[in-house]
């Protein structure tokens, strides 16, 4: 009888209580692995953004004791440590100056704890620390995030609102492709999720009358995770004033005290990273603000980023930021925000916004997203915005979107409640029609050309401890190859001044991220003009480096050129760096 009794309790919490939530985050976390590895294996193809092998490499110099240093080298950086007076060993990699911390210091936990080999793989194979570590880092992030929406779902709205965001969030391709990229957004994503939620559950406890403990403690741990965020993408210094909006409208009497809390544990977060920028580089925020120059009328692609000291008149500044803000912020608006996760998402976003709920709860999500993206897009808008740019306010962008679809639902005279669930299902079907097309369409490609870890170590090999090699993939040589690297500077005139004062180059590494670029637009007249005659096999006489060899063997991909033919005596360098695409 007590058997029978034990087993009808089990039965019992399975469908109410603690059993039921733990089955639903059982069922939700193993659909999302589903989808996630399908996914993967279709897709993944290696790295192949350059900000994404960036933050590996300084994940990669952490797990390995060195601190936050980077061996992915730009000539401007050089030069604003060398007019500090810092002392730096450019080989052995210096002080970051560009990224925020957050996502490289958790990556290197990672990478510390398993300790993947790090030889290169066989040409059309996965290089092992982006299978074993920074894949299940996305893949995590992104599990809590979806988590959360449930979670957020469920207590605003219902379970129905919380597992239609679940799903939506699930299937969506921008987010699956945001997951395998290697990139911050996921952690992005579910720390903004996490701040705003836990800034909504201290107005709502203090709404409850709950003990004063209870809000204080959501109050902190807000302020901490909006310190984090903040430390993960520095334009997402927005969402703690979107927090602080928020527990300004949720509490009248103790709003002082909620602030200054919020504030103190925001500020003992983020204090330490701007007090070790201000003492490396005299800049709270490193050289990122100043980083905004490229891609402007200033300065055309990353040409600021490859001058030793660029020189510019404050009014100049001024006006090509003020150009480009207005050309982003458009592009942004017209573009971007009008397909945030999808039309079929981004559409009932934008009806919820003209809708009126009665929950106060609800409305101060509704606003706070809805001023978190203009916030956002408004500092985008002076950097470089990308597909992922606003990402991080999606998951509450599809939380809201799935409350609109309910609502209209239950406002509907037409539907019955047994048809809600029909409605619903083939909307989520819309959404994941992206994702459905991709899967059906041909496996994702490899990241060569340019980036191919069997050659790209080949050529670490070719040079001589100590020195560094001069190319246009850096992120890619300091990741896959372990080896500082040195973006191109503009002329070749300019890198063998470097090497003229005191530089150890080894060498050239061109490959088919500046021969791919335009031929009369880029190569004849633009930027790379200086580099074409190296494309084109032919080395200047004085040209402090004049023995060449092509990369793969026989093609014109890649160029690699040293002081010295150091390749005839080692092994015969890999024959095709995309066998298996």
């Amino acid at each position: 009888m007590d058997a029978q009794t034990g087993i009808q309790n089990l039965v019992y919490s399975l469908g109410e209580g603690w059993g039921r939530a733990a089955m639903r985050i059982f069922i939700a976390s193993t659909c999302l692995l589903l989808v996630f590895l399908l996914y993967a294996a279709h897709q993944f193809g290696g790295l192949r953004d350059a900000k994404s092998m960036e933050f590996a490499q300084l994940a990669q110099n952490l797990a390995d004791g060195r601190g936050f240093v980077t061996h992915c080298l730009r000539p401007v950086d050089l030069g604003v440590l060398a007019r500090a007076g810092r002392e730096a060993t450019p080989s052995a990699g210096i002080p970051d100056l560009r990224q925020a911390p957050a996502y490289p210091v958790l990556l290197s936990w990672g990478l510390r704890a398993v300790a993947p080999a790090r030889e290169a793989p066989a040409p059309g194979k996965p290089f092992a620390p982006e299978t074993q570590v920074i894949l299940p880092f996305g893949f995590l992030c992104t599990l809590l995030c979806g988590l959360l929406l449930l979670f957020m779902g469920t207590r605003l709205f219902d379970g129905r609102v919380g597992v239609a965001a679940f799903g939506v969030f699930v299937v969506s391709d921008t987010v699956l492709q945001a997951s395998i990229s290697g990139g911050a957004t996921p952690l992005a994503m579910v720390l903004t999720t996490a701040t705003l939620c836990l800034a909504l559950s201290a107005t709502g406890l203090r709404a409850r009358n709950a003990h004063p403990a209870a809000w204080i403690v959501a109050t902190i741990l807000a302020g901490i995770l909006a310190g984090l965020v903040s430390l993960t993408v520095y334009a997402l210094c927005v969402v703690p004033v979107i927090a602080i909006g928020m527990l300004a409208a949720g509490f009248v009497r103790w709003r002082a005290l909620v602030i200054v809390l919020f504030l103190l544990a925001f500020t003992a977060v983020v204090a330490p990273w701007m007090v070790r920028n201000h003492s490396v580089s005299g800049h709270v925020l490193g050289l990122a603000p100043h980083s905004t120059l490229n891609h402007s009328a200033l300065y055309a692609g990353d040409q600021w980023d490859r001058e030793w000291y660029p020189r510019s008149e404050s009014r100049d500044v001024v006006r090509a930021l003020q150009l480009k803000f207005a050309e982003n912020a458009g592009d942004l608006i017209a573009r971007r925000l009008p397909v945030l996760g999808g039309g079929f998402v981004a559409c009932f976003f934008l009806l919820m916004l003209f809708h009126r709920f009665d929950d106060e709860q609800v409305a101060r999500l509704k606003w706070g997203v809805a001023g978190g993206l203009a916030l956002c897009m408004a500092v985008v808008a002076f950097g470089n915005p990308t597909e992922e740019s606003l990402m991080p306010f999606l998951p509450l962008v599809i939380l809201a979107s799935a409350a609109m679809v309910y609502r209209l639902l239950d406002q509907s005279p037409f539907l019955g409640a047994e048809l809600h669930s029909m409605v619903v299902t083939g909307w989520v079907l819309l959404v994941s029609l992206p994702t459905l097309l991709t899967l059906a369409g041909p496996a994702g490609k490899w990241a060569y050309p340019p980036y191919a870890p069997t050659l790209i170590q080949y050529v670490g090999h070719m040079l001589k401890p100590g020195e560094i090699i001069a190319t246009d993939i850096p992120a890619g040589v300091a990741w896959y190859g372990g080896r500082a690297a040195l973006r191109l500077p503009r002329t070749t005139e300019a890198l063998v001044q470097l090497r003229d004062e005191g530089l150890m180059l080894g060498g050239v590494y061109l490959t088919t991220a500046t021969g791919d670029q335009p031929y009369l637009s880029a190569l004849v007249e633009g930027a790379e003009r200086s580099w074409r005659p190296l494309l084109d096999r032919f080395v200047p006489a004085g040209f402090p480096w004049q023995h060449g060899i092509a990369l793969p063997p026989g093609t014109r991909d890649q160029i690699l050129l040293t002081d010295a033919d150091h390749w005839s005596a080692s092994a015969t360098p890999p024959s095709s760096a995309s066998d298996g695409d």
